[in-house]
């Protein structure tokens, strides 16, 4: 369950037992927060230099990635933890208001027209 607060969008701790957050609206800034899950200290904040957009969708975790996708259809994986390291970004080119939904060996990403599959 995603929680709004303020202007990010908060995943629950189950990204290497942390708490995630991403900047949403008006803040395009590509900002990320790790927080430790019990005690919510703030383990790492800053930019992705590689994910500066603005996000509407909740961020999703799944096997020690977490996968972010923009209001501009920018697809970001990040490796789960305190260093937030950008493994792949990919962009669908249109317009992405949906959370990634995660389904057994599937990630659902649906964009203004379209709903991708990616699986192993």
């Amino acid at each position: 369950m995603a929680l709004a607060r303020g202007d990010e969008s908060e995943l629950p701790p189950i990204a290497a037992r942390q708490r995630w957050a991403a900047s949403l609206r008006p803040l395009p800034e590509g900002r990320s927060s790790a927080h430790a899950p019990n005690t919510g200290e703030l383990l790492k904040q800053g930019c992705l230099s590689e994910a500066i957009e603005a996000y509407y969708s909740s961020p999703v975790a799944c096997e020690g990635k977490v996968y972010m996708l923009s209001e501009k259809g920018k697809a970001v994986v990040l490796q789960a933890g305190p260093d937030r390291t950008v493994l792949q970004t990919n962009r669908l080119g249109e317009e992405a208001y949906a959370t990634p939904v995660i389904d057994r060996n599937c990630l659902y990403v649906r964009t203004a027209a379209r709903l991708y599959c990616s699986s192993d």
